[in-house]
């Protein structure tokens, strides 16, 4: 069986998208998934440091998307679990590659894997529709604001544009006041806006950006925690709660 391919992606910065490919892939290996994350934002490496491979890792996505070095030797297994890996990106900005290898590289690894998690790049362009191309299904993460509503709607029609039809929601740094949004009224305000729809909502906890950054997960006994574990099961197929709060 291929692994299913799940791009992550956002309309914008500073959504959380890095803390979200981190945390899924966590808990789908937690799940006894294999899974294989591909960072591919160049120059903006962090993932090595989220899944605790910083130290160790030599060669980048890049070395084997121009052909340097062989795939196995840019991955890492993640010490956080078993059944997690991750490819991390290039700390050179701009770095050319071969959209011919990154093709040939995710059908490769699909053999392996039961779940490839690619981290996508800031901004549209020609990686992003390489990405778009491999992938079965989209995670659009989004925070409920309006700026970040409106760049995840242009984001999803460009997807869809380029063949890309199957996209889920997932809104990240949910603030609530005894379960009610403070920025918007009502959820259904954001998928009314992206047309997409919903996969999970992300209560904001402080405590995800101190854990991420020590190498370590953020236990389920925080709220996000939980959230987490329930979009990564729904990925699986299981019907849980979209949201915890």
């Amino acid at each position: 069986m291929m692994a299913k391919i799940i791009m992550i992606t956002s309309g914008k910065g500073g959504v959380g998208k890095s803390s979200v490919c981190s945390s899924l892939g966590y808990h789908l290996a937690r799940l006894g998934k294999k899974v294989l994350i591909l960072e591919m934002d160049s120059g903006l490496r962090c993932l090595d440091i989220m899944l605790g491979v910083n130290e160790t890792t030599v060669h980048d996505i890049s070395d084997v998307l121009c052909g340097r070095c062989e795939p196995i030797k840019a991955i890492y297994e993640s010490p956080i679990t078993p059944n997690l890996a991750m490819m991390p990106a290039t700390l050179r900005p701009d770095s050319p590659y071969s959209s011919e290898l990154f093709y040939k590289l995710c059908k490769g690894l699909s053999h392996y894997y039961d779940y490839l998690l690619i981290e996508t790049p800031a901004g549209f362009g020609r990686m992003l529709t390489d990405i778009a191309k491999v992938s079965d299904l989209a995670l659009l993460v989004v925070t409920p604001d309006p700026i970040s509503m409106r760049d995840a709607k242009i984001l999803s029609d460009y997807l869809a544009d380029r063949g890309l039809k199957k996209q889920r929601i997932i809104i990240n740094k949910v603030k609530t006041n005894r379960g009610k949004l403070e920025v918007l009224p009502d959820l259904d305000v954001i998928i009314d806006t992206v047309l997409e729809p919903l996969i999970g909502v992300i209560p904001y906890e402080p405590e995800m950006v101190r854990a991420l950054s020590q190498g370590r997960m953020l236990p389920v006994r925080f709220l996000a925690g939980r959230a987490l574990q329930n979009i990564a099961r729904r990925i699986t197929g299981e019907f849980v709660e979209l949201a915890v709060f």
